[in-house]
């Protein structure tokens, strides 16, 4: 039976597991013995980097390796919360104006930079489980919007990976600090402070039997353990030195902490709850993190499901022509608190021929639903024609075919580059072995010896010029530098 995994794909580290029983959770390490990796990807002129080893090309090549991706999730190019942050490598706008990175070979969308850092997390669990993963459920931040959330499940299908479930992250929390609890029966309530490397979430989760019910959450999506970094860098360079004290760092990043709690002492008092501990949990009612609705006339916002509804969800609400003999109706979709529309985050249009009628009469039933995942989907249905238009919500309008075929693409490509890195790993073995062997000619005091040394080095030399070897003779060959030069040596 294929295995499903579970990715929490953090701003600044990435985790992987799956169930290896049915009581026992596997943390797959990576190839550096890791059990986290950083969710940093080096886009090379051949091959991609991911993790510890995009890490140490941040030094050598700073422009092209990309991190702190999840916060540009979802955000324009002109955002202040973007712009007032330095960044090695340069972020441009797309035609949408949505923030994208520059980099050498080309212009990488926020997709793509998930892509790459869920395919590899695919990759390390295949590893580990010794089989092909296709199904997965990725953590997001609790007040990911609709655009982020579906920008998230698109990268993981892209990656090859069927995603069953976006899970909020406080919510995976209290399922894992419930998961190992022995009184499966027991009620709590609990509040789940998660201050990650670069998001903060809050909520409050109420918990029964095999049921977590989340009654309320907030966050902020640029607040996290890189802002706390960013000052004691802004600090260590303004007073040049690299000695602060744990009083200066409180004093430093007070009003960080004070935005924390600020979050969690409004939840607690919204839901009017007292904060418990928590028990385990598998069946999860989640709640949308924004208000959602309809533009209207004069720019205000027609509200149709609240904030902290929980979730799957349907609301309907009834609209109508603002004008005379009008032949289409527009309705612009929103998320946000704001009364005015404008001021909310857009997520798209959605459009409807209908009859010349006089003001008012042409009545439109809306209908918006969110799946488990928080994807809306809007539904529009003239009621006395019957006519109906609907659409969900996307960053991405491809049709499944051409997301079939990025997929596919996307897997010919991560294999290309696997073999490209085998061969540049095999040869810079050979390489080694034979940087190590010159250098022994200088080292030995036996003329004789020095002389067999130089000759396996030529030999070397001229075998691998004269061919082009493959990875099993490289090491071969590396190998029987490695034990010739030993015999000589020692």
């Amino acid at each position: 039976m294929t295995k499903a995994i579970g990715i929490d794909l953090g701003t600044t580290f990435t985790c992987v597991a799956f169930m290896k029983t049915d009581d026992l959770v596997d943390v797959a390490t990576n190839r550096h013995g890791n059990t986290i990796t950083p969710s940093v990807v080096h886009f090379g002129t051949e091959i991609t980097k991911v993790g510890e080893d995009a890490v140490s090309m941040r030094g050598r090549d700073p422009s092209n390796t990309v991190y702190q991706i999840k916060r540009f999730m979802g955000r324009e190019a002109a955002d202040p919360e973007i712009k007032k942050r330095k960044y090695p490598f340069e972020i441009v706008a797309s035609k949408k104006g949505n923030a994208n990175i520059r980099v050498t070979p080309a212009t990488k969308g926020r997709n793509s930079n998930l892509l790459d850092i869920i395919r590899y997390a695919k990759t390390i669990a295949e590893e580990r489980i010794g089989g092909t993963v296709t199904d997965a459920v990725i953590t997001v931040p609790a007040n990911f919007t609709n655009d982020q959330r579906e920008a998230t499940k698109y990268a993981g299908e892209i990656a090859g990976l069927k995603v069953l479930r976006i899970v909020n992250e406080p919510t995976a929390a209290a399922l894992a600090y419930g998961f190992e609890k022995k009184n499966k029966n027991e009620s709590r309530v609990v509040l789940v402070y998660d201050l990650g490397g670069g998001t903060f979430d809050v909520s409050i989760v109420k918990m029964k039997g095999t049921e977590a019910e989340v009654l309320a959450t907030e966050g902020r999506t640029f607040l996290g353990g890189e802002d706390f970094d960013y000052r004691l860098y802004e600090e260590a360079v303004s007073e040049k030195s690299f000695e602060i004290t744990r009083e200066t760092f409180e004093e430093l990043c007070q009003d960080l902490f004070e935005k924390t709690i600020e979050c969690a002492e409004s939840l607690s008092k919204s839901t009017n709850l007292p904060v418990k501990s928590s028990v385990g949990a598998v069946k999860l009612v989640d709640v949308t993190p924004y208000s959602l609705g309809i533009g209207m006339v004069n720019d205000r916002m027609g509200f149709i499901m609240k904030k902290n509804t929980r979730y799957p969800a349907v609301a309907h609400d009834v609209r109508v022509n603002a004008f005379d003999n009008q032949t289409s109706l527009n309705f612009p979709i929103y998320e946000g608190e704001n009364p005015v529309a404008s001021e909310n985050n857009k997520l798209g249009d959605l459009d409807i021929g209908v009859p010349k009628r006089p003001r008012g009469e042409n009545k439109m039933q809306v209908t918006l639903s969110i799946d488990a995942d928080g994807i809306l989907n809007v539904h529009v249905k003239d009621k006395d024609t019957g006519k109906e238009a609907e659409t969900t919500v996307t960053t991405s309008k491809l049709s499944e075919q051409e997301r079939a075929k990025m997929a596919n693409d996307s897997k010919r490509k991560f294999e290309a580059e696997a073999v490209q890195q085998a061969k540049m790993e095999a040869r810079t073995a050979f390489s080694e072995a034979l940087t190590r062997a010159t250098t022994w000619i200088r080292r030995v005091d036996d003329a004789k010896k020095a002389d067999e040394i130089r000759r396996l080095v030529e030999k070397e030399e001229m075998w691998f010029e004269s061919k082009d070897p493959s990875n099993t003779e490289l090491y071969d060959h590396a190998k029987a530098i490695r034990k010739a030069l030993s015999s000589l040596v020692n």
